[in-house]
């Protein structure tokens, strides 16, 4: 199925990126967390870093043993993979089987563990776009092929909305486009989808009451400062004591007010104790990592590694940026986690699955993947094309209609 050019080592900056993602994560979780944990039932300051220093070890381990697979492996089990994620997907929405916090039901307990489908699922659908964007090739211009694989993203977009998480289904939706428009989508097909998904975005914000009140909240925070607009306003607090150098480690008083601040809420802690300058640290490290995602995915020999890279780093960018804008109060709040920092067993295993695929691809930079489906299609159109050709040739017209080529005169 391949041609290997060799193994080359995993990128350095890429894997250095990462790691330095989950250290400064795990250093947030306790930070932003330890107080209310210590205060509350749990009567343990270090119960949620512990968990997700097991997730990370758990997560370090999933990302050594992807790096190590190589990308043909990847391919041959997407159908297995996106089939396992729309049955999770279904399940987690069944009484019983579900579990239900705070009104939203998006976990299947599994011991002391929640699994998270919707996690799963964007990585599943990363992989199987990868894989039938590059075996189409440029057919997907061709509206007939693209509607199928568009169809694929409402399904699980749609999944993931019913539970509800409209953050996680915008991520998705945000990813999908991104690899639709590197493999080659048509413009006007690309304004077509973003038009109808705008639409949509709007009937599910009109629909649904609280969507709406948080559009309203976003575009004036401080009108409902104990209801809707409450972790904003609180949020832009934190933002704005933190200045240029912030008020110092374990100092912010703000993790108080947020609730979960080890969640979705991480960022303003940050911002807070550390101020512009470990915000910028911080965004420095995402885009480091977008880069040089972005660049192994360019460098790739092989479509399906190329678009694979490219998904998986975009699907995690996407993220932080929707994260970041969020607690700024740049869009309306949306519960997307910030991605290798926030508290989270099922996401930030996830992240760090998609980064060790991305590691492998970086490992296989010079493998040649065949595309079996594409080169029957560009075989059948040049037999067509030399049938036609030899039609056309000077020899077989008739002398009539032969054009003589005339010779220029020299003057």
């Amino acid at each position: 199925m391949s041609t290997n050019g060799g193994k080359q080592p995993a990128d350095f900056w890429f894997f250095a990126a990462t790691i330095l993602l989950v250290v400064v994560g795990i250093l947030l979780v306790f930070d932003s967390s330890f107080a209310r944990a210590g205060d509350s039932g749990l009567n343990d300051p270090y119960y949620f870093v512990k968990r997700q220093i097991v997730y990370a070890a758990i997560g370090f381990l999933a990302l050594l043993a992807m790096m190590k697979i190589s990308p043909e492996k990847y391919r041959s089990a997407t159908i297995i993979m996106l089939a396992i994620s729309l049955i999770l997907l279904a399940l987690v929405l069944v009484p019983g089987v579900g579990k239900s916090i705070a009104g939203a039901r998006r976990w299947i307990p599994i011991g002391p563990f929640h699994l998270q489908p919707s996690e799963l699922a964007k990585l599943a659908l990363v992989m199987y776009l990868a894989d039938r964007l590059a075996a189409k090739g440029l057919r997907i211009r061709n509206l007939s092929i693209l509607v199928p694989n568009v169809l694929v993203v409402g399904l699980i977009a749609g999944l993931i909305i019913v539970e509800p998480d409209m953050g996680t289904a915008s991520a998705v939706v945000f990813t999908a486009a991104a690899m639709f428009y590197a493999a080659g989508v048509k413009k006007r097909h690309m304004i077509g989808l973003v038009g109808i998904g705008a639409l949509f975005s709007v009937v599910m914000i009109l629909i649904e009451p609280y969507r709406l009140q948080r559009v309203i909240t976003f575009l004036e925070p401080g009108k409902d400062y104990y209801g809707s607009g409450y972790q904003v306003t609180h949020a832009l607090i934190a933002v704005a004591t933190g200045g240029l150098t912030g008020v110092g480690l374990c100092e912010g008083r703000e993790k108080f007010y947020l609730p979960a601040p080890q969640t979705d809420m991480i960022g303003p802690t940050l911002a807070e104790e550390l101020g512009f300058i470990g915000m910028l640290f911080l965004l420095g490290l995402f885009i480091l990592f977008t880069y040089r995602g972005l660049c192994i995915g360019h460098k790739a020999k092989s479509s399906y590694m190329g678009l694979l890279a490219l998904g998986i780093t975009s699907m995690i960018s996407v993220q932080a940026l929707v994260n970041v804008a969020v607690f700024t109060a740049s869009m309306p709040a949306t519960g997307v986690p910030l991605p290798f920092i926030s508290y989270g067993g099922s996401h930030l295993i996830a992240m760090l699955i998609g980064a060790g695929m991305v590691l492998s691809v970086s490992r296989h930079l010079n493998v040649k993947m065949k595309e079996p489906e594409l080169e029957e299609y560009e075989n059948r159109v040049k037999r067509r094309r030399d049938r036609r050709s030899h039609l056309s040739c000077t020899e077989y017209r008739p002398a009539s209609k032969r054009v003589r080529r005339r010779t220029p005169v020299r003057r």
